[in-house]
């Protein structure tokens, strides 16, 4: 069974979808990415990682909460200091990657404010 441009529904399915994608998408001839050499797509290389890391040690956090097996004494300690980690790596991983996107976001436009300004200044002081 094929449509009208001659592919299958498995040839158009695979064209169409991607496991992932990542900004700027990926180069046709070498699959490699378009901005490798930018430093913003270190950054977001550096808080995808970060982040990843993050969420995938609180849901760790949260089977080895759930799956464990506690004594009256262990609720006094032990199980508020995991729940207190459990809450640090949640607001982590999506906390950082937005709070450096936001400053990077700033850097630019104080940048493009402040720096702009100073272009189109007068080099000699007007007379009135």
């Amino acid at each position: 069974m094929e449509n009208n441009n001659g592919k299958t529904p498995q040839e158009l399915f695979t064209e169409e979808h991607t496991a992932f994608s990542i900004p700027g998408g990926t180069d046709d001839k070498t699959g490699r990415p378009n901005f490798l050499r930018e430093k913003a797509f270190l950054y977001f290389t550096i808080a995808d990682g970060v982040a990843l890391f993050s969420s995938s040690t609180a849901m760790l956090m949260f089977l080895f909460i759930l799956t464990s097996r506690y004594a009256e004494n262990d609720f006094l300690k032990s199980l508020p200091l995991k729940l207190m980690t459990l809450h640090l790596y949640l607001q982590l991983s999506p906390l950082l990657c937005m709070r450096f996107c936001n400053f990077l976001l700033y850097l630019d436009m104080s940048s493009s404010t402040f720096c702009s300004s100073l272009l189109f200044q007068p080099w000699k002081r007007m007379i009135y």
